[in-house]
């Protein structure tokens, strides 16, 4: 009986939610209960994730760096393209034991958008899956079959209708005079910073006092959406220390007062090694959060797979299962409290040792994917992509009870405790079934159904109709035991010496089994040509003569022969 797959249905799943989005800003804090308590209460959070995020998010970095190496390139696989969604898209793991892969939102044309702009714009956005789903499928109120419940052969798959998280990462050449209004060293009442050692705590602190102002118009305002803190402080442009040497990378750490309005990107300025080009690029990383997507989970003996599935080229829904996703107002809204999370994730990749010229590693290798031209590198990710593959674990990893419909009514407020939310989902789930499981292979149950009617008729014809009755096998050993015991001993085989056994030279004698009366006895070859009582050619029943030669002959083989007038075995 093969393993099946069934066809999709409609179920009411429930999982476990405790809180929204504001419940990760406490990410320094729930970092700790894995850690013994060492009395930090300042920086024990932060440094508690930094060395988290260092081992997750560079985990995640250095495997789809090594997916696009010169074997790879070799090959030249179809990944490998120009355009944005024919590429390979960005994965990760979660829990060491689900793969998790992301989907492209958006088209975005880097030529088309490079020529409007006048310069290079490398502006990419994925969806990455609700990590809840895995969680929700084992949930003992779903009643899901799981595949150890069928020794390790079945396997099931959920299309959840949940929002996922969007994840944006834009990208842009700027040359430096380009640069100059956002660097704290051109400024004319720039504070010297005494020190470069301290540059990570003195900068902004002490060098971006009460009372400055970030209003200094750019090239790139447009390109960015800045404007002055005057008109929208949420909008407010990036402060950078310095321009970063070749190979380095900065963040901007600068921001206005929460209660003014914070904005909820993260800023990186990078430069490309070895003066491979004159042009700085600047980076702006922000989350959101997208109903336009749906999350399908897949769990078999061989593993389990988490995905992002988004709508196509075409705008279609690429959900085989009908499940349609949530599209609830307010798609893709920016979370302003992401921003602090993505600090400490360039903090923890040594994105920001360039304030001191550290050289970082990471850096460095970050940097040399800087585009040169208008389009995408067919062997290397841009730096959009490279960005998003070390982001991507920050959500996975502080968003395990994350609500599945986040624009419900509920509020962070109402998640004192952990609740039950339910979602719309369509679930398979192979399990053992007869069968076939293409539609054509139907047309084979019609020969099933006539090959079981003939034997239904033989079965009747024979055993009612003729009454057949079954015929003994003399070629058994133990009926011809039974035939040698019942044999009398004046014609039977031993010459009425049946006390002794046979004998070395029985051994030799062929024998045959005749009818006397109405008993079959097993006799000599001497008793072929004569008539025992009763018996004659020709009679009924068995008649005739059974004969078995001795063991021997060239090859030491139990030969055959039958008279045309008797049985053959």
């Amino acid at each position: 009986m093969p393993l099946r797959l069934p066809p999709w249905e409609h179920q009411m799943l429930a999982g476990q939610v405790d809180g929204d989005f504001s419940s990760t800003l406490k990410a320094d804090k729930t970092c700790l209960t894995a850690w013994p308590d060492v009395g930090d209460t300042q920086w024990g959070g932060s440094t508690c994730l930094a060395m988290k995020w260092s081992s997750l998010c560079g985990r995640n970095f250095i495997k789809y760096m090594s997916a696009w190496d010169d074997q790879a390139a070799a090959t030249n696989p179809a990944w490998m393209s120009e355009r944005l969604l024919e590429r390979k898209p960005i994965s990760a793991s979660l829990d060491n034991n689900v793969t998790v892969t992301t989907a492209w939102l958006d088209d975005h044309d880097v030529a088309a958008e490079s020529e409007k702009a006048g310069r290079i714009i490398n502006n990419i956005t994925i969806a990455v899956p609700h990590r809840g789903i895995p969680a929700a499928a084992r949930n003992v109120q779903n009643d899901l079959l799981q595949p150890e419940d069928l020794h390790d052969g079945g396997s099931y798959s959920i299309h959840a209708s949940v929002a996922s998280f969007a994840l944006n990462a834009l990208c842009v050449n700027a040359k430096e005079e380009e640069l100059a209004p956002l660097i704290y060293t051109n400024w004319p009442n720039a504070i010297p910073m005494e020190e470069g050692s301290k540059s990570v705590n003195w900068w902004p602190i002490l060098g971006f006092p009460e009372g400055t102002n970030t209003n200094n118009k750019t090239v790139l305002d447009d390109v960015f959406g800045w404007k002055d803190e005057t008109e929208d402080h949420s909008r407010a442009r990036p402060i950078f220390l310095k321009y970063p040497k070749a190979g380095n990378t900065i963040a901007n750490h600068t921001q206005v007062p929460y209660e003014l309005g914070d904005r909820p990107e993260v800023y990186l300025l990078g430069k490309a090694p070895d003066n491979t080009t004159k042009d700085y690029f600047l980076c702006s990383m922000k989350a959101g959060i997208t109903t336009s997507c749906t999350t399908r989970y897949n769990a078999s003996s061989g593993g389990q797979s988490l995905e992002a599935v988004c709508d196509d080229a075409n705008g279609k829904h690429s959900d085989d299962s009908a499940i349609q996703p949530l599209r609830s107002t307010g798609d893709r809204t920016a979370l302003v409290g992401w921003r602090d999370l993505g600090f400490n994730l360039l903090n923890s990749l040594s994105l920001n040792n360039g304030v001191f010229d550290g050289d970082a590693s990471t850096a460095r290798i970050f940097t040399q994917l800087q585009l040169t031209e208008p389009k995408l590198n067919k062997t290397l990710p841009s730096p959009a992509e490279a960005l998003l593959s070390m982001t991507t674990c920050t959500v996975l990893d502080l968003t395990q009870n994350f609500p599945f419909q986040p624009f419900s009514p509920t509020s962070a407020s109402d998640f004192t405790t952990p609740q039950m939310q339910y979602f719309n989902a369509s679930v398979r789930v192979a399990q053992y079934m007869s069968g076939g499981e293409k539609s054509y292979q139907k047309a084979l149950l019609v020969v099933l159904a006539l090959t079981l009617l003939i034997n239904i008729f033989i079965l009747i014809y024979f055993a009612v109709l003729l009454r057949i009755k079954l015929i003994t096998d003399l070629c058994e050993p133990l009926v011809l035991f039974v035939l040698g015991y019942h044999s009398p001993p004046a014609d039977g085989l031993f010459q009425g010496r049946p006390q002794e056994g046979p004998q070395k030279r029985d051994m030799t004698v062929e024998w045959i089994v005749k009818r006397k009366g109405e008993q079959l006895v097993v006799v000599g070859m001497g008793e072929r040509d004569g008539e025992l009582e009763g018996e004659g050619r020709g009679s009924g029943g068995v008649g005739g003569w059974f004969r078995m030669r001795r063991r021997g002959g060239d090859r030491g083989e139990d030969r055959e022969e039958g008279s045309p007038e008797g049985l053959r075995p």
